[in-house]
């Protein structure tokens, strides 16, 4: 049995607060998010409509717990 991650991912400013997560493509939910995920190297985009949309990789270790806050700017 592998051993999972966890990634949290948090609003760094007003404006990242309910933005949208996408994690490898796919929508999981909206700011604050904390989930299982599984080890390896995940894309993490967060945006809103009129903001600039945060992507940034992230590599994760299984037992590992990825902390992000997110900004968003116009």
């Amino acid at each position: 049995m592998q051993a999972v991650a966890t990634v949290d991912i948090s609003a760094g400013n007003d404006a990242a607060q309910g933005a949208r997560v996408r994690i490898d493509g796919v929508d999981v939910g909206a700011l604050p998010y904390r989930a299982v995920i599984a080890p390896g190297r995940h894309l993490v985009q967060v945006g809103r409509a009129g903001y600039v949309t945060f992507s940034q990789w992230l590599e994760v270790a299984g037992g590992q717990v990825a902390t992000m806050p997110i900004m968003l700017e116009q």
